[in-house]
C-alpha cells in the first residue's frame, strides 16, 4: 500500500513514529487495518473500533510525552 503524505504530514507521521516507537509503516498499517475492519459492524467492528481508539489515546500520550519532536 502506498499512502500518499504531504511534507507536514510526514513529519507529523515521523515524529509519532520516534515518540511511539513504532515505525511509519507499522503506524500507517496499524490505522488502516483497524480502520477498516472496524467498518465491518459486528463484535469484530466493535472491537476494532476499541482498539483504533485505544490507538488513538496511547498516540496522544506519547505526543504529549514527547512534545518537543512535534515543534
Amino acid at each position: 500500500v502506498c499512502f500518499m503524505l504531504s511534507v507536514e504530514e510526514k513529519g507529523e507521521v515521523d515524529a509519532l513514529s520516534m515518540a511511539s516507537n513504532l515505525t511509519r509503516s507499522a503506524i500507517l498499517a496499524k490505522l488502516t487495518t483497524l480502520f477498516l475492519a472496524g467498518t465491518a459492524g459486528g463484535k469484530k467492528g466493535q472491537q476494532s473500533e476499541r482498539e483504533l481508539l485505544e490507538f488513538l489515546v496511547d498516540s496522544r500520550k506519547a505526543r504529549r510525552k514527547h512534545a518537543r519532536l512535534f515543534e
